[in-house]
């Protein structure tokens, strides 16, 4: 197993995630957050019904970690 994809959100600007992101196109868009990450670095906001995908090479077993913040957590969906 290798790594295939780690992001800090750090290095890029708003503008910059359709370089590494599909994103929403409905509803408000992802942000780049440059400093409002848990250790005062980048972070990447996704406001009411923003989403990314990132799409990876196939493989049979599939890791993924995160660091997820919710500030608002409301409805059953969340």
């Amino acid at each position: 197993m290798a790594l295939l994809f780690i992001d800090g959100f750090d290095h890029y600007q708003t503008s910059d995630i359709p370089k590494n992101y599909s994103q929403s196109s409905v509803g408000t868009p992802a942000t780049i957050l440059p400093t409002s990450g848990r250790r005062g670095g980048g972070c990447l906001n996704l406001p009411n019904s923003a989403w990314v995908i990132k799409n990876i090479a196939s493989s049979t077993n599939v890791i993924v970690g995160a660091a997820i913040n919710l500030t608002t957590a409301t409805g059953q969906n969340n």
